[in-house]
């Protein structure tokens, strides 16, 4: 039974090497559905137990002598990398200064972004823990301010769009339909966002994407679960950071497109994804020089 997902629905093939397995069961105690099987000293592959091979690697990736390759489910052996060195990888130390100087960035300097930094800053981010294998995240790339502008004016030409159609009479007689729940929100903090964003737009300010050189739009395909891309999305903003850029989360973009199939087919989308997370970058124009700290709603420890 082979689990399914948006690109592909083939298991995963594992073959193992016999010149040089040294039959140590490694393989076989880590795979998370017993497709490898130790018996009787020897490792055997049965492709039809379970979900059979889903193609998470972890065999390849722990065999000492390389004798397990995986091909299949968007995997192959050619994805097996060489494991940096211990001193070679971020302390925890090191980790937590990286995600304390990590701030919300809304002024950016004039510099561009090199096209080299975008591809190092996702090839980092492509490294996220997802589901199960292999990934349905995308990644739409708005690389250039005229690029970003264009995705600000087509979101602007959205809320204007909400702000005509909810008038005072439309709204009074469609208050019982919107809940009790979503009808403060509606006119509490959607409507006035729109009008702000018009506002500041026609007097040639953008309070949108704050005139970034990058915007990154995340999105999980047809049946895929949305916290992938929003595992991805995490992940890109701290590669970010280590590559000197600076970032925000805008949340008042995806909402309008996930509603707009023109704007959708625009772009490119499957009208079937789901979009999850808009991210802008660029090159901070002011530095701060302390962090902030934060705290969880609560943090309680279980005791039965």
């Amino acid at each position: 039974m082979a689990i399914k997902t948006g690109r592909t629905s083939e298991a995963g093939r594992p073959v193992i090497d016999t010149g040089k397995c040294t039959n140590c069961g490694l393989c076989a105690a880590i795979c998370p559905t017993q497709t490898l099987v130790a018996d009787n000293g020897a490792i055997r592959v049965d492709p039809d137990t379970g979900f059979g091979c889903i193609g998470c690697g972890q065999c390849m990736a722990i065999c000492p002598p390389g004798a397990v390759a995986v091909t299949g489910r968007e995997l192959s052996p050619a994805d097996v990398l060489k494991l940096p060195p211990v001193a070679e990888r971020a302390t925890a130390d090191q980790l937590k200064a990286l995600m304390l100087a990590r701030r919300s960035i809304r002024h950016f300097t004039d510099r561009e972004i090199e096209p080299d930094v975008v591809e190092r800053m996702l090839a980092m981010a492509s490294t996220a823990p997802i589901g199960i294998p292999p990934s349905d995240v995308g990644v739409l790339v708005f690389n250039g301010r005229a690029r970003v502008q264009e995705l600000a004016a087509d979101t602007a030409e959205l809320m204007a769009g909400t702000l005509k159609f909810f008038q005072p009479w439309r709204l009074s007689l469609m208050r019982p339909l919107i809940g009790p729940v979503d009808f403060p929100l509606l006119t509490g903090f959607v409507l006035p966002l729109c009008r702000e964003v018009l506002a500041n737009r026609a007097a040639g300010r953008d309070v949108l994407l704050y005139d970034a050189p990058l915007a990154l739009l995340f999105y999980s395909g047809p049946g895929s679960d949305v916290l992938d891309s929003h595992i991805v999305a995490t992940y890109t903003m701290l590669a970010g950071e280590a590559l000197g850029l600076g970032s925000c989360m805008i949340g008042s973009v995806t909402p309008f497109i996930e509603r707009d199939k023109k704007l959708k087919a625009k772009y490119g989308i499957d009208p079937k994804a789901k979009l999850s997370t808009l991210l802008i970058f660029g090159y901070p124009k002011y530095k701060f020089s302390h962090a902030l700290s934060r705290t969880f709603a609560e943090v309680r420890q279980w005791q039965g």
